[in-house]
């Protein structure tokens, strides 16, 4: 996985550091010592997501996905909550499940954008929501497009698109307040 990947890589780095750190000149020593730390730091990202991960489905509380925004990554993210609706049941026999995801964007050019969907088997619902008219315009021109290319790939679905004064850009999620608060839970 990335994350074992990454601590191989570290290590290697590492390694390289003490065996031939006395022979390299001092900015490729910085330069390595840089790379250890950006890498240090990433798998130290992917761990604490899955630790959240597995908190939040300890909880039952939504699952977050946070995807760094290539431009401005350490500033802004795009966020996808999961949540599997258990107890429900979908399907024949209930052999499906539903997932209910919401995906929120803040693209700089066209402004907050707040997707939220439910997938029920094969049918899926997805309400794209936003402040700006013309935003919610061109998601109404491209919807019948979309619809098309789900149904290609076996889905049915509805796709909705309005305008809303304020796009609710945050998710009602504990899982942040339950790692403040119990942070004994986590070793548990």
């Amino acid at each position: 996985d990335l994350k074992g990947q990454l601590l191989e890589l570290q290590s290697k780095l590492e390694n390289f550091l003490a065996k031939e750190g006395d022979k390299l000149p001092p900015t490729t020593q910085r330069t390595v010592l840089e790379t250890v730390q950006q890498v240090k730091l990433a798998s130290d990202n992917i761990e604490l997501q899955q630790l959240s991960n597995q908190l939040s489905k300890q909880e039952q509380n939504p699952l977050v996905l946070q995807i760094p925004d290539p431009l401005l990554p350490e500033t802004r993210t795009a966020k996808l909550y999961i949540r599997d609706s258990e107890g429900e049941e979908g399907g024949k026999g209930g052999d499906k499940k539903d997932f209910h995801m919401v995906f929120l964007l803040n693209l700089s050019a066209i402004g907050d954008i707040r997707i939220d969907a439910k997938l029920n088997g094969t049918n899926l619902a997805a309400d794209f929501s936003s402040e700006n008219n013309k935003v919610v315009d061109l998601i109404k021109s491209g919807s019948a497009d979309l619809q098309k290319k789900l149904e290609k790939l076996g889905f049915s679905a509805s796709v909705n698109s309005s305008v809303k004064e304020k796009t609710d850009m945050e998710m009602e999620d504990s899982t942040d307040q339950a790692l403040k608060e119990v942070s004994t839970r986590l070793v548990d």
